[in-house]
């Protein structure tokens, strides 16, 4: 006699199996992604287009929107949509870009695993309304500044005040 299950049974478990693969892939891709921006950056880096310029600072601020000045500060670091990444000296914006954060949906410990691809990318302050613990702790580790900024403000309306917070070590 051989054993054999319900087809709806069958059916209701094929289904979550099928659900939680699609959960693994999505994230796998999130960690290829990662390992590709490293190794963007690492070739950078490598080319010499990396390095800051002296005096010059890069501060991620996570944002709603792929217009790096435009957009704006959204309220949790680990799920915002984008991150403006912005070279400041002296105040003034040098370069500004946006990039999508892969982790925005991960299921968890999304604020240190976007905190690794801001890393990668040269940022060593990020200007956020909210960090979660294990992102706090990630930026401890790192040694990366955080400044705190209210959310909804456009990005560009803060940056001056945060490259100051940020060049003087105030974090408040």
């Amino acid at each position: 006699m051989m054993w054999r299950i319900e087809p709806e049974r069958e059916l209701r478990w094929l289904e979550r199996l099928k659900l939680l693969l699609n959960l693994w892939i999505k994230q796998v891709r999130e960690e290829i992604e990662l390992v590709n921006s490293m190794i963007e950056n690492l070739r950078r880096e490598i080319s010499g287009e990396a390095k800051p310029a002296y005096g010059e600072i890069v501060i991620a601020v996570p944002c709603d929107g792929p217009d790096a000045l435009e957009s704006r500060v959204y309220p949790v670091l680990g799920r915002a949509p984008y991150f403006a990444i912005l070279a400041v000296e002296g105040g003034e914006v040098k370069r500004a870009k946006a990039v999508k954060n892969p982790f925005a949906d991960s299921p968890g410990r999304a604020g240190p695993m976007a905190i690794e691809m801001l890393l990668s990318r040269g940022v060593r302050c990020i200007a956020a309304p909210h960090v979660g613990t294990h992102a706090m702790e990630a930026l401890a580790q790192a040694g990366v500044r955080l400044v705190s900024v209210p959310p909804g403000v456009r990005v560009k309306d803060v940056v001056g005040d945060v490259a100051g917070r940020c060049a003087s070590g105030a974090t408040g």
